[in-house]
């Protein structure tokens, strides 16, 4: 596995050389770091136009061995590689409780006291959060694995591991100082007995230079006697965080792209990929004042990358109806979409009993 990681991240760390104003002809992946990747490569990486290299981390051995045998049909783009490595803040023995539904197993308990105000039975399936076994995890820090493996070069994090998600940024906190965007899934009321939640991640990613971009809000309804119209309880989100050149506790971040040209390349196709178009464009102008591209450079970058409307903006005399009914329309085909990506992993709660963001149209 050593070798499989260091030949290939071996040609994206190597110093690059060369005037910053002209960016490199041959791409350096996108490293992405996936923490609890039972569902494999996610859609969203193959539809990017660059080359991505994605990192998996799933301790099910057996769900590991079957991930890898997939990675073949990824597409040119995108090369995956599985560990079946348990991460965590320090080097250490866990015990990993293995729920009913697998998905949800933790190195914490359920918060049974929460659980009981809803119908987990009919949101999830009959029994989901019984604890079937439980296993003894040896867990190291990412930091530690990184200089293990050799990984240099880490672009993107995406962490979904019920509950202990603060603990591995923590045991990452060297690896972060190199991270432009972090996803993590957040919890506002404790699923778990005793896990860290939205506060706890968002102050430590703040701290560490990060500023929150999104949430996709999930939300439990209560079971009722009574036919009821209810948005429920908010109960989790996946947030996305990037580094901002707005923050002054990003700079140093930013002023080692000078050494790395092929970065400013890789934060642009990031920022698009994942949807933030005007981010990308807004780096790219920094980029351009900052001198660390040329005129020529952000034309050719905003052209790959920018996704840009298919039409003009409708003139503000015919603003009032006509953008009211398309804006109608649009939400109503992003909510369809949403509903049937396979990126909405949620599609197994209970629809009656359950609703994000994205169902609902907002994002």
């Amino acid at each position: 596995m050593r070798c499989f990681i260091s030949q290939r991240l071996g040609e994206a760390t190597v110093k690059e050389k060369g005037r910053l104003m002209n960016l490199p002809s041959s791409l350096t992946p996108i490293v992405v770091l996936d923490v609890g990747a039972r569902n494999g490569v996610q859609s969203v990486w193959r539809e990017a136009r660059y080359p991505v290299l994605v990192v998996g981390f799933e301790p099910d051995q057996d769900e590991c061995d079957v991930l890898n045998q997939r990675s073949a049909e990824n597409g040119a783009a995108v090369t995956a590689r599985y560990y079946p490595t348990a991460l965590a803040e320090r080097r250490e023995k866990r015990a990993l409780y293995l729920y009913k539904d697998r998905r949800l197993s933790s190195f914490y308990l359920p918060n049974k006291d929460l659980l009981s105000q809803f119908p987990v039975s009919r949101l999830l399936s009959e029994e989901a959060f019984s604890v079937e076994a439980k296993v003894h995890l040896d867990c190291i820090p990412l930091d530690d694995f990184c200089q293990q493996e050799r990984v240099d070069t880490v672009d993107f994090i995406k962490l979904d591991t019920q509950g202990s998600e603060l603990e591995i940024l923590r045991g990452g906190d060297k690896t972060l100082d190199g991270v432009f965007g972090v996803a993590v899934e957040v919890e506002f009321s404790p699923i778990y007995a005793d896990q860290p939640l939205f506060g706890d991640i968002d102050a430590y990613l703040r701290s560490k230079g990060f500023s929150l971009f999104d949430l996709n809000r999930h939300w439990w309804k209560r079971a009722s006697e009574q036919p009821v119209e209810s948005r429920g309880q908010v109960i989790f989100a996946d947030a996305i965080y990037f580094r901002d050149p707005a923050l002054s506790s990003s700079c140093s971040y930013w002023g080692k792209l000078r050494s790395s040209p092929s970065g400013i390349e890789r934060v642009v196709a990031l920022s698009s990929v994942l949807g933030y178009s005007d981010f990308a464009l807004a780096l790219l102008d920094y980029f351009n004042k900052t001198a660390l591209i040329d005129d020529k450079s952000f034309e050719a970058l905003s052209a790959k990358y920018v996704r840009r409307r298919d039409f003009a903006p409708l003139s503000q005399s015919a603003h009032s109806i006509w953008a009211r009914a398309l804006a109608k329309v649009r939400r109503a085909i992003a909510s369809r979409v949403s509903r049937m990506s396979d990126d909405a992993h949620y599609r197994h709660l209970n629809q009656n009993y359950y609703d994000n963001d994205e169902r609902k149209g907002i994002r």
